[in-house]
Order: structure tokens, then sequence, then C-alpha cells
């Protein structure tokens, strides 16, 4: 939902700048449209930037993220901090633009602004790499540059002013949701790690009548993993059943005695490399 009204909000901008010629009931009922998109965007992104914030907060709670979420938490907090802090200062120019904005505010919001796009940066390096072409604070275009402070002032004429500060705001409540929902990224739980490893190896019995069928179950039991065994029985290999275990059934022999198997399994370990786990079946068949 929200990127459509981003997009949307980008359609009313462009028929605001085409169809602005001087009639000014037309151009205050196109800002007054426009507004509301913007404001209705505003408040559906920061609905899921509180989630976000919400979200790391009970990360630190959970004994699977708390590791992950207290390092990432005081970096949401800055996020959120600096981005009301000029949020509220757009406000206080809009509330202030019934009068022309002077090149010296609109510099001085231009600072802000960079300012800003530098406190990110040193948040993390990784994290504003990556989102760099959502980064964009004084354009829409997303792989265009930054604007020089003197193009950022003529972009402000006296009949776009608060159109281009409603837009400023837009903006920087995208780039602190996209930020957000990044660092929610980077501390969720996955059901890919690896934890724990345990080669299983079981049969149903050691002592079988003649013609009594041995089963022997091979696995590998893991949490949070998917370590991929093969399983091997007497160096053949054993399919493995929607539980992801081998399974090997025979009608033991009618002679009594003694007999083995060579069970072996090969499974992916955490870091990657190959691990083999070899046991030896014996069960006997009584007289």
């Amino acid at each position: 939902m929200s990127h459509k009204i981003f997009n949307c909000c980008k359609i009313f901008f462009i028929c605001f700048v085409f169809t602005s010629c001087g009639n000014k009931k037309e151009d205050e009922k196109l800002f007054e449209e426009l507004n509301a998109c913007l404001e209705n965007s505003n408040k559906v992104i920061d609905a899921t930037s509180r989630n976000f914030l919400f979200a790391m907060h009970e990360k630190t709670k959970d004994v699977r993220t708390h590791d992950k979420a207290i390092l990432w938490q005081p970096k949401t907090d800055s996020i959120d901090k600096s981005s009301a802090e000029l949020i509220n200062y757009i406000d206080s120019l809009r509330n202030k633009v019934s009068s022309k904005l002077s090149e010296q505010d609109l510099k001085k919001l231009y600072k802000k602004l960079i300012n800003y796009k530098q406190q990110m940066q040193l948040l993390d390096s990784f994290m504003y790499k990556d989102l760099s072409k959502d980064m964009k604070i004084t354009t829409e275009v997303k792989n265009a540059e930054e604007q020089t402070d003197t193009e950022f002032c003529k972009s402000f004429n006296t009949s776009t002013q608060l159109l281009n500060l409603a837009i400023c705001k837009n903006r920087i409540i995208k780039i602190k949701a996209a930020l957000l929902e990044y660092c929610d990224v980077q501390t969720s739980y996955t059901i890919c790690g690896f934890d724990i490893l345990m080669p299983i190896i079981l049969q149903n019995s050691t002592h079988f009548k003649p013609k009594e069928e041995i089963k022997i179950t091979a696995g590998v039991g893991s949490f949070l993993s998917r370590p991929q065994p093969k399983i091997f029985i007497n160096d053949k290999v054993i399919e493995l059943n929607f539980n992801a275990v081998g399974e090997f059934k025979q009608t033991v022999p009618s002679k009594p005695g003694k007999y083995h198997k060579t069970v072996k399994i090969q499974f992916t370990k955490p870091d990657g490399t190959i691990g083999i786990a070899e046991k030896e079946i014996t069960y006997t068949v009584d007289e």
C-alpha cells in the first residue's frame, strides 16, 4: 500500500508543477490534494516505523535475538531521535512559510538535511552502503547526485515552498523507515542457522528370532539447521524419508548367530566442512 502512496505522491507533484500556470485556486486545490496524499503516506510509513521500534525492544528480551538486538537497538534509537528532530524542524518551517523563506533559511535546511545523511552513514557503513539508493535526501532521483545548496535553494521558488517542505518531510520519513527495516532484518531470528548437530543411529532390537525383521533408523538430529545428511549402510546409500532420516529394513537370516551392519552418516557441519559419523550395529539371531 505504501508504494502506491509514494507513486501517487510523485504523480501529484508532476501534475502540480506542469499545470501550475498562475491560477491560484487551481494551484491551491492541487496542493491540498498532494498534501493530503503525503500526510496519508506519512501515517502509513510512520506506523510501520513504530512497529520496527517496538519489535527491536521485544527482541532484546528474547534469548534467541537478545545478543544481536542489544547491538542494534542503540542504532534504531539514534535513527528515531535524529529523524524526529529533523522532521520537527521542517514542520517549524512549514508554519513559518506564510512569508517567503529566506535564502538563509533554505541553506540552513540544506545543511541539516546533509548532516542527517552523514549521521546515518556514521551509524553503520554497511547499512548505508546497502541503502545508498534510498538515501537521496535532496532529490527524488535515485541515481542522481545530491543537489548543491545553490540548486536546492533555487528549487524553492515562492509558489512551491510549502510543497517542497512537505516532500522533504515525506522523504525523511521514508528514509527512516528503510533504515529501521534494515536494523530489523539484521536482528531477525532465522530457522536457517545451525545450533546443535547430533548423528542418530537406532535399531529396533538386538535379539531376533529367525525371519524377524531388523529395522535401522539413521539421521542427523538438529535444531534449526539443514545439514543435508547422506546415509550409508554397508556402503549402500539409503534414501531419506519425509522426516529426513534414513530407514533400513531387512529380514534377519534364518541361521542363528551374531551379525553386524556398518552405518555411516555424512553431513555438512556449520563451518561448511563435511562431518562423518560411523557406528557398527550388531545383533543376534536366537535359536
